[in-house]
């Protein structure tokens, strides 16, 4: 039997609330935010006033998506604390990810008043709220007074990079991410974005190497094979841009926009069927994604059903009336779907117009032809489709193929017969 002393001694020694606090940071970094939770609360238990506890136990509520209880958590830092900056800082983070802004600037404005550690981190916070808000020149001028105070800050030249870019100062973006790349070589989101800003300056060779760096550092990262596969659709390189959709949707099963994408190629090669079926998927990821309907749109009208294709049409404008692409392509299976019963040449008129007022280009003046011409009106139909063509060639991106068709559906209006767009694929 063993004697009571030598069961006393074999008991494992009390842990300190010290110990049990620094356990709980440790769990946090592991990324274990029960433990965490757990230890933060036995220490609570001991010292009810220990305001680095109520801000371990918020991020760790926070880190694991419960946002009201980190908040509640944060709160209680701040109450013993009302100098407690990271708290302060933690709780704005929080804001902003539930997208309760108000809040979150006035934390990040509470941290900015005082000269602190976290003084840098808050700018560049406040910076992405006010750019959220479309309030670009004080986004901009935040992410400056971050460089200031901390001029080796890689994250705040990459947001400030994202202001600019969004304002289409590209050349000044490229600046700030290469300037963030300098400062931290594995600055993923630096060289993604940097990728970005190349692809709307057509320069796409610069954009792969740029996404390809990001997918060296971080092979699974998703975002940067799905930019990169649109750069080698764009260049022409369907299979490539194909693999990478595909190893992004492995990657992550619910990126609406890699389906999206994968779809359209898919429908370009006359795969019809499994275009419908990634446009699908899109959709059930995110049913208001509005370029999936409009490309299953397409997809539907391609293969004769003209009615499943009005449906998807409709439904992307009654998601967004202003979608000029949407009102076009209903507008043309109104005026040029073989079936008599979907055809409505009036109320095509109607949208081919309301498409060309809200973006005018070669195309819709296209459909608007074809549309004069269901109704009859030849003289209109002649006229608009002289300005589709000469539209097309003076468009820096000529498309020969579209030229072609433009001017067989001229030859057609001037011997006063309406274009029917007939099914690629019948079923």
């Amino acid at each position: 039997m063993f004697s009571t002393q030598k069961a006393a001694e074999e008991l494992p020694p009390r842990i300190s609330l010290t110990e049990r606090f620094n356990r709980g940071r440790s769990f946090l970094e592991s990324q274990l935010y029960d433990n965490a939770i757990q230890d933060f609360n036995a220490v609570l238990k001991l010292d009810p006033y220990h305001q680095h506890a109520y801000n371990g136990l918020g991020i760790a509520w926070k880190n694991k998506g419960e946002y009201q209880k980190a908040i509640d958590e944060f709160n209680k830092a701040i109450a013993l604390d009302s100098n407690f900056t990271e708290a302060y800082n933690n709780r704005g983070i929080t804001y902003f990810i539930k997208n309760d802004y108000d809040n979150a600037v006035i934390d990040f404005n509470r941290i900015i008043q005082q000269t602190n550690p976290v003084l840098a981190s808050a700018y560049n916070s406040r910076g992405i709220i006010w750019k959220n808000k479309g309030n670009y020149g004080k986004a901009i001028a935040d992410y400056t007074m971050a460089i200031r105070t901390n001029p080796g800050f890689s994250a705040a030249y990459n947001s400030r990079g994202i202001a600019w870019r969004d304002k289409k100062e590209f050349k000044t973006a490229i600046k700030d991410f290469t300037k963030a790349i300098s400062i931290n070589h594995e600055n993923v989101d630096a060289y993604t974005n940097r990728g970005i800003t190349y692809f709307k300056l057509r320069e796409f060779d610069k954009a792969i190497a740029d996404y390809s760096m990001a997918l060296k550092i971080n092979p699974k990262n998703a975002e940067a094979l799905g930019c990169r596969g649109v750069v080698w659709y764009k260049k022409g390189d369907s299979d490539k841009a194909l693999a990478d959709f595909s190893q992004a949707i492995k990657i992550n099963p619910n990126m609406a926009k890699a389906y999206n994408r994968r779809g359209i190629i898919y429908y370009t090669s006359g795969r019809y069927d499994d275009a419908i079926k990634d446009f699908n998927r899109a959709i059930e990821i995110s049913p208001r994604y509005t370029q999936a309907y409009n490309n299953r749109g397409v997809a539907w009208r391609s293969i004769g059903e003209y009615k499943k294709a009005i449906e998807d049409y409709s439904k992307t404008l009654e998601i967004n009336p202003q979608n000029a692409g949407a009102y076009n392509s209903l507008a043309w299976i109104l005026a040029t779907c073989p079936d008599e019963k979907s055809r409505n040449g009036k109320r095509a008129v109607d949208l081919a117009s309301r498409a060309i007022l809200l973006r005018p280009d070669s195309f819709k003046l296209d459909t608007l032809a074809a549309a004069y011409a269901e109704v009859g009106n030849f003289k209109e139909a002649i006229s608009t489709q002289g300005k589709a063509i000469l539209l097309m060639k003076k468009s820096r991106f000529q498309n020969e193929k579209a030229l072609s068709e433009f001017n067989t559906h001229m030859e057609l209006y001037k011997d006063e017969k309406p274009w029917r767009d007939y099914p690629k694929k019948t079923n």
